[in-house]
């Protein structure tokens, strides 16, 4: 139960992230918005297809493999840097919605956990098929709250504060550190001292 509260934390943090940053923006809101759905809708299915592909028990040896928390620690050091970028520039503003478009590997992991454990929640016999709903319907989900912030903060400017949601948001790669046999190995260095 404790990773499915993880998880969906995370979705909560990335959902507001999302909503805001592409939700402030007034110019291109359409092609923004597509854009957004295009690329989250082939992330999240492609990494839906990816892990449901191997055996329950490979995919979470997958997790713990150097390559995936590697890259997700990396991209996630991206996203806090390119968040913090673009609230020092004065023009940066303008462009900080791409943060949103980017794969956020925490985000993608979290959706994938919530998906897989909601899948046994329910007795559902194809947790794949719960993983491509789920993605259907996060993008559905951002979309709908982009339109509903827009309708009621139209005149919304806080960038600052964008910025540092998303450098909250980036923050949530950490959260891969559980799973990869980090802390043990700290863990058992700090014995030997």
């Amino acid at each position: 139960m404790g990773l499915l509260i993880a998880a969906c934390s995370v979705l909560c943090i990335f959902f507001l992230r999302d909503v805001f940053l592409l939700g402030s923006n007034q110019e291109h809101v359409f092609r923004k918005l597509t854009l957004y759905f295009l690329l989250m809708s082939f992330y999240l299915s492609a990494a839906v297809r990816t892990v449901y592909s191997f055996p329950e028990g490979q995919a979470f040896s997958l997790l713990r493999s150097p390559r995936i928390w590697a890259v997700t620690l990396v991209m996630h050091a991206g996203l806090w840097w390119a968040a913090s970028w673009f609230k020092r520039r004065p023009n940066g503003r303008d462009r900080m919605w791409l943060i949103a478009v980017v794969p956020a590997p925490m985000l993608i992991l979290s959706l994938i956990a919530a998906s897989h454990r909601l899948s046994g929640i329910m007795g559902s016999p194809s947790a794949f098929n719960v993983g491509m709903i789920a993605s259907a319907a996060w993008v559905t989900f951002v979309l709908i709250g982009v339109m509903v912030f827009r309708a009621f903060y139209r005149g919304w400017e806080d960038w600052a504060w964008a910025a540092d949601l998303s450098a909250i948001a980036s923050w949530t790669g950490i959260g891969i550190l559980p799973f990869t046999g980090v802390l043990e190995w700290a863990e058992i260095a700090l014995k030997y001292d």
